[in-house]
């Protein structure tokens, strides 16, 4: 039967993964410590290595599938070993054809000459090749014997695929396959299928990857009662500050200031004096956190990620700006580990760089604040009864009304507002 390759739990609150990419296919041999799946989980792709040496002997999970914690998604054996699998995965076997898992092809020989050539037209033969191939195990219908490249592409497809191709009038030999050595997939035929013409202009994108992820904790979260509150600040005091440590810290570290930063270490000032928003709220209760750990929203375009700066209060601005432009880009590139996805106290969503001005940021629960930061601009405002042009910026702080109250959030929101306005006390 072999070892049972589980769904790995990656993170403190992670519940379930997606089957991303596997890397070994039914049949091969895999190294402990080898890389054998790839698993999105918590808004960013893992590499999972195998625990084990051995063949596998069964992939129960293709790619695309959410799988719940501590379920068999493989089975690693020797060889000869079998699995025969239990009636829950029976029921599922049709589904994995339209991942990498495929059922046995029945070959025939081809037409060969004496000489034992296979005959095949040069795109074939070149596709073969590409794919490594064997031309004398590629079946054909062709009245001369002579394989295509169609053929070919016929074996780099799932049963599911085939299926689905032959019932809607799809030549394979048009579609393009994104399985494991390019075998076509059923997703590769329905994308195929949404790409052609028809009375109907409309596409479905199927809800998966970092866009479910995305939407279930959004859905989560909503669930909480969301108060908003929005003031403006007057940014030119901390425009001052920015302007002055920009080209020196830049100089040092050969990292770039940003406006973001600057909130990070105002918003981390703000939380270690008001311990109440520092908080999460769970179902046994409201948990008032001692570190303040700081969730930046990294905007990616199957949805939002979010890095933890932990301890973010402990830090001066030259080493928030260098470790939040390293979280930032990791994010982006998928390579931040569990870790640095977790633990965070109180987010902060900048949608400034879009041209917003404000907005209702939605927690990142069980998280009960979130600030919102719009953009810079230039406004008439009254000071000591004349009007002057000031640098202002609209700031927007949701918080969950079960962990605490409109004026517990209104000073906290008005701690920030004084902080941007006198830079001098984040020094």
């Amino acid at each position: 039967m072999g070892t049972e390759f589980l769904m790995p739990k990656l993170g403190m609150t992670m519940s379930e993964g997606t089957i991303a990419k596997w890397y070994k296919r039914e049949g091969e041999q895999v190294e402990v410590g080898e890389l054998l799946v790839e698993i999105l989980t918590d808004k960013v792709n893992m590499e999972v290595e195998s625990p084990v040496s051995g063949q596998i002997i069964a992939i129960l999970a293709g790619e695309g599938k959410v799988i719940p914690v501590n379920d068999p998604i493989a089975y690693i054996g020797q060889p000869g070993e079998r699995h025969e699998p239990t009636a829950s995965q029976a029921l599922t076997a049709a589904e994995i054809s339209n991942d990498i898992v495929s059922a046995p092809i029945n070959f025939r020989q081809p037409f060969a000459d004496v000489s034992g050539r296979v005959a095949a037209t040069p795109a074939a033969k070149r596709l073969a090749r590409e794919e490594s191939i064997d031309l004398r195990q590629v079946t054909t219908s062709n009245p001369d014997g002579v394989l295509k490249e169609k053929d070919i592409r016929a074996v780099l497809a799932t049963p599911l695929a085939k299926k689905v191709a032959q019932s809607e009038g799809i030549d394979l030999n048009v579609v393009s396959g994104t399985g494991l050595g390019k075998k076509i997939v059923r997703a590769d035929v329905d994308k195929f299928l949404s790409s052609t013409p028809s009375q109907s202009t409309s596409t479905m994108q199927p809800l998966d990857g970092l866009r479910r992820v995305t939407a279930d904790k959004m859905s989560t979260a909503w669930i909480a009662p969301h108060v908003t509150l929005n003031s403006e600040v007057n940014m030119s005091d901390l425009i001052q500050l920015y302007n002055n440590l920009l080209p020196s810290l830049e100089k040092r570290t050969g990292v770039k200031l940003s406006y973001n930063d600057l909130m990070v270490k105002v918003v981390a000032k703000a939380l270690r004096e008001h311990t109440y928003i520092n908080a999460r709220y769970l179902d046994a209760g409201i948990e008032y956190c001692d570190d303040v750990n700081v969730g930046i929203a990294v905007a990616m375009p199957a949805g939002l990620i979010v890095p933890v700066l932990k301890n973010a209060d402990h830090f001066s601005l030259e080493q928030i700006a260098v470790k939040t432009t390293d979280l930032i880009r990791r994010a982006r590139q998928g390579k931040l580990i569990p870790g640095e996805m977790s633990g965070g106290t109180f987010t902060i969503s900048n949608l400034g760089k879009f041209g917003i001005d404000t907005f209702t940021p939605i927690l990142n629960a069980p998280e009960v604040g979130i600030l919102g930061v719009g953009r810079i601009v230039q406004k008439p405002i009254s000071v000591d009864g004349m009007i002057e042009v000031h640098s202002m910026m609209s700031l927007s702080l949701s918080f969950d009304h079960r962990a605490l109250d409109g004026a517990q959030a209104a000073l906290f929101l008005h701690r920030i507002c004084e902080l941007c306005e006198d830079y001098r006390q984040l020094l």
